[in-house]
């Protein structure tokens, strides 16, 4: 058996690519440790999915770019930086400089690959009989919920008792 220490391998390739953009230096990282990797391939799916829990390819490749960007790349923006901004400011050179260098490392099918089968296990799960049930639980948690603060409301409030009786005292 041979020992891990013998294999005289310190760890992942820690060397970067300088480039210049505009009159700027930026450092662009050969590859990320697997738990980075890993927490980028949660980010950009989860940065992708709508207010309808949908996955909007559209969001999903501009995420996927700017995410790319900031994870390898020694670029700092604001945190409360809109993604659109970011995307529109990095498509005048960033992009066609940083990309490129990103794209040649096996990390990048390493990551466009997990967002896909990421996505997909997401839908699986949703269209099981599992899952299906799961968001009916929720639905009807939600619903239920709703339902008390709108009996609070009327408890609370008498003139909307007396407004409940007179539509039901209307209606016959």
């Amino acid at each position: 058996m041979i020992n891990i220490k013998d294999l005289g391998i310190e760890g992942i390739d820690t060397s970067i690519e300088d480039v210049t953009i505009g009159n700027t230096h930026i450092t662009v990282k050969n590859n990320l440790p697997i738990l980075e990797k890993m927490e980028l391939i949660g980010d950009i799916v989860n940065a992708s999915i709508d207010d309808n829990d949908f996955y909007n390819p559209c969001l999903g490749k501009i995420n996927l770019l700017v995410k790319l960007v900031l994870a390898y790349t020694d670029i700092e923006v604001d945190e409360n930086a809109s993604i659109f901004d970011l995307y529109d400011i990095f498509s005048n050179g960033v992009f066609q400089v940083v990309i490129p260098i990103i794209s040649e490392s096996p990390d990048y099918s390493f990551i466009v690959h997990g967002v896909e089968e990421f996505i997909h296990s997401i839908y699986e799960y949703k269209n099981s009989a599992r899952g299906i049930l799961k968001g009916l639980m929720a639905d009807a948690k939600e619903s239920n919920l709703e339902l008390e603060d709108t009996v609070k409301d009327i408890n609370l409030a008498p003139e909307s008792l007396t407004m409940v009786k007179e539509v039901l005292d209307k209606l016959g």
